[in-house]
């Protein structure tokens, strides 16, 4: 048994997402409601790039929130790019550096109780510098410890969900983060 929509209203449309008001009668078949869905066209990339024990890390000014924000590199994925090509194209944009072996390691729902938008977790390896970082994105590019990561984390200083979902999916399946 499932949610039934007898209605769907686009209230806001943009490139990026488009918020519907849908009504729905609930599962017992009498109940109706109200749902607000901001719905995405696409998914969104975590890239956690790494070299032994060192992580890419960035620090961005969130508009929405007012702060500067610890985080891994992040965006959209392209139309007719892989997840693995978004994540290589992310971290050069937001870090300067290239990246190689990509691995795609998980997939998660943001906040699936009011939006279809979710994120893939790409774990890489970092190479070489090849250019400066998108200053208008990031305002400084950090490569920290593992340890360092952990402890900011246990401080509450890291507060990006897809940031702690792939740092916490690194830290148990990688050995070289169990140090």
């Amino acid at each position: 048994m499932s949610y039934k929509r007898e209605r769907r209203k686009s209230v806001f449309e943009n490139p990026r997402f488009t918020i519907y008001e849908d009504d729905v009668i609930f599962p017992d078949g009498k109940t109706k409601g109200t749902y607000n869905v901001l719905e995405f066209p696409g998914k969104s990339v975590v890239s956690l790039a790494y070299k032994k024990d060192d992580v890419l890390m960035v620090e961005s000014y969130r508009y929405p929130t007012d702060s500067v924000e610890l985080e891994l590199p992040a965006g959209g994925i392209e139309n007719g790019e892989t997840p693995a090509e978004a994540a290589r194209r992310e971290t050069k944009e937001e870090t300067g550096y290239d990246t190689s072996n990509h691995k795609v390691i998980y997939e998660a729902q943001t906040s699936n109780g009011i939006t279809n938008h979710s994120f893939i977790v790409v774990v890489s390896q970092i190479e070489e510098r090849v250019n400066g970082f998108n200053v208008n994105e990031v305002k400084k590019v950090n490569m920290m410890k593992v340890d360092e990561i952990r402890n900011l984390i246990e401080e509450k200083k890291i507060k990006d969900a897809p940031t702690l979902v792939a740092f916490m999916l690194f830290s148990s399946h990688y050995s070289i983060a169990g140090n």
